[in-house]
């Protein structure tokens, strides 16, 4: 599933991380709560290390966390009352805490994350409709301020109205 990432992509995702994804991803406590999770639930030690290295992907951003239970079951033919019993715990020990750094991760103003793979593509795809969007947005624009223009126009200044010369909610002065 991930095995087409070379070495240098992966440390190129790694590098772009915000600090505490990096530091979460390299920490030895994290690495001790998936140890206890898996062993809790009675893994092996090779299913314990694939279950490390599958959060790490989720740290890179190549796999949301959703859906980690999902990869557990496909990569290590786990039941999926067990996949869930392990996620759960890995979530709310390692990805819980890093809930807003993981979901900024996964959802970036330019849309889905950006993988060594798919940032080529986009840089080369992006160049031509960029320029499109921008002639766009011009006669856009254009249309919005005549539009104001129209509505300005339209607006009836408020006629003056009395004041009250009495406010019920006002207490009278003495």
């Amino acid at each position: 599933m991930f095995e087409d990432y070379t070495t240098e992509q992966l440390r190129k995702l790694y590098y772009h991380l915000p600090e505490e994804l990096q530091e979460a991803s390299t920490s030895p406590e994290t690495t001790a709560f998936i140890e206890t999770a898996c062993k809790r639930h009675k893994l092996s030690p090779e299913k314990t290390d694939k279950v490390i290295e599958l959060t790490g992907y989720v740290f890179l951003g190549l796999l949301p966390p959703e859906e980690l239970p999902e990869a557990l079951v496909k990569e290590l033919k786990l039941k999926k009352t067990t996949a869930n019993k392990v996620y759960q715990e890995i979530y709310r020990s390692v990805f819980f805490p890093l809930k807003y750094q993981l979901y900024q991760l996964y959802h970036r103003a330019g849309g889905p994350l950006e993988t060594p793979k798919g940032l080529a593509e986009k840089t080369e795809a992006k160049e031509e409709p960029e320029k499109k969007i921008s002639e766009e947005k011009k006669g856009a624009l254009e249309k919005e301020t005549t539009g104001f223009e129209k509505i300005e126009e339209q607006e009836q200044k408020p006629e003056k109205t009395e004041k009250l010369k009495f406010d019920p909610y006002r207490e009278p002065i003495e």
